[in-house]
């Protein structure tokens, strides 16, 4: 909330934040909604369900009654499974036509109408979008360009549908972006920042239960565990950095109440899923959030930063933990390092000597077959999302997929407040994982990518260089303001 000439100091953030009472305007308050739902609902479900004799078609009219009469509450809902949710593991899955389909999809359409609702109803105002979103719907635009003219002479060919499935995280962000205008932007990151804890909590207890003997091995909705050495990772991991720029940058939107609980998730988290690039994205994005806002962030949190910096550096170089998975020593001669190495050579000597596909790529739907020593598999995509948009649709799409963001990333480092230049960072964090991890190419990771950087753009009405001074609200200054006023 703007006060004065400066940011007034958030409230920290609680569970009731995200509560349909804590979500819910004043106005909405007002007025008995909830039985007005109940009878809605019960109305329509009933109604279809007399009318087909099945369950699940009958929860159709009445998901689309609620959705009419709670809209935000459905986009809320919407945005937490479908990040949460892993990709490949949800839970209702369905054939229509051909199509597997999931809750993930009813859920994005559901969202879609919500908007809808909100947009008709309360004409929320989006000129803060003006550039960001006409920006953010380019590479969409080419992607779909590519199906014209494939290159079917150089790659095997599947359905397109599976490339194009990732337009719906476009979709989804939409009407995301409507709630954020109308709830705010600090709300909207606590709301994303809560998520991040909610995954480091599922990553933790996953690791435990199996540790313990409760559950085995394998993949689910909410978790991945794998042995040798046991690991945990969540849906929504990549939420992770995000959490933990946040939480080293800005205490007031990226930590719980406890500040303990908050360090002891985000550790507990790390340590679970061992995923070395998460940790190196994070390090790396938090150096160039302290050294741009190295005159507000106070010495003491400086002084932690790099201590712990110095501990997470004796790790990589094996002085400490050598035998953990984030020795980048060790890391480097697995095979999981050279999967990703023969991925990138395979797709540049394919590309080799082809302007064409070096300009505008293979197109949507196009099959790779790898083999090398370590990788002997077809596949559709790489570890590298940005090799995988290569692919796909050439120099020109990594540029247009890249430019939103970017352009996110620059107004939130320029921007005057902590809270967007850590929107900022946690941006770069999210760019530089990618390189060796592919969450922003899965509906879930790139919804997250959208909101985080269209965040930086939200409710900024001034910047200023890299690394000024912010100017702070004082109660003499905000009463000589009333007083003009």
């Amino acid at each position: 909330m703007v006060t004065g000439i400066g940011w007034a100091k958030p409230p920290h953030m609680g569970w009731k934040d995200l509560s349909w009472g804590g979500l819910q305007a004043a106005k909405d308050r007002r007025h008995p909604l909830a039985s007005v739902v109940a009878i809605f609902v019960v109305v329509a479900f009933g109604t279809g369900y007399l009318a087909t004799q099945s369950v699940t078609i009958a929860l159709a009219p009445a998901a689309l009654a609620y959705t009419m009469m709670a809209p935000r509450f459905v986009i809320i809902f919407s945005t937490f499974w479908v990040i949460l949710c892993r990709p490949g593991f949800e839970l209702i899955k369905t054939t229509v036509g051909g199509v597997l389909l999931t809750e993930v999809d009813a859920l994005i359409v559901l969202s879609i109408i919500a908007g809808s609702v909100i947009l008709v109803t309360r004409s929320p105002g989006m000129h803060e979008y003006r550039v960001y979103i006409p920006l953010a719907l380019g590479w969409p635009a080419f992607l779909i360009f590519r199906l014209i003219e494939p290159a079917t002479d150089t790659f095997k060919f599947i359905s397109p549908f599976l490339d194009l499935r990732l337009l719906t995280a476009y979709a989804m962000a939409l009407p995301a972006l409507l709630l954020v205008r109308e709830m705010g932007r600090e709300r909207a990151i606590r709301g994303l920042v809560l998520l991040g804890y909610i995954a480091c909590t599922v990553g933790i207890v996953g690791w435990i239960l199996c540790n313990s003997g409760i559950i085995g091995l394998g993949q689910n909705s909410f978790w991945s565990i794998t042995a040798n050495p046991l690991v945990s990772r969540p849906g929504g991991e990549i939420l992770i950095p995000i959490v933990i720029c946040f939480a080293i940058l800005n205490p007031q939107l990226g930590q719980l109440k406890n500040r303990y609980i908050s360090s002891a998730l985000i550790i507990g988290a790390v340590l679970a899923s061992q995923t070395l690039s998460l940790v190196a994205a994070s390090v790396a994005a938090v150096m160039v959030g302290i050294v741009i806002s190295r005159k507000q962030v106070p010495f003491v949190r400086k002084f932690v930063v790099v201590g712990a910096l110095a501990v997470i550096l004796l790790v990589f170089s094996g002085v400490l933990g050598s035998e953990s998975r984030f020795n980048l020593d060790a890391r480097v001669d697995e095979n999981s390092a050279q999967y990703r190495v023969e991925e990138v050579d395979t797709i540049f000597s394919k590309f080799a000597g082809d302007p064409f596909l070096v300009a505008i790529g293979s197109g949507p739907g196009s099959v790779v077959n790898f083999s090398g020593k370590v990788i002997s598999v077809e596949k559709r995509d790489t570890h590298n999302v940005y090799i995988s948009i290569y692919l796909k649709t050439g120099l020109i799409g990594v540029l247009l997929f890249l430019t939103p963001f970017a352009y996110g990333m620059w107004r939130g480092l320029r921007c005057q407040s902590l809270t967007g230049r850590s929107a900022g960072v946690s941006v770069l964090a999210v760019l530089v994982l990618s390189i060796s991890v592919p969450f922003a190419w899965t509906v879930s990771g790139l919804t997250v990518l959208l909101l985080l950087s269209a965040l930086c753009v939200t409710g900024l009405q001034e910047t200023h260089s890299i690394g000024s001074r912010l100017p702070v609200r004082t109660e003499k200054s905000t009463a000589s303001l009333s007083s003009r006023a």
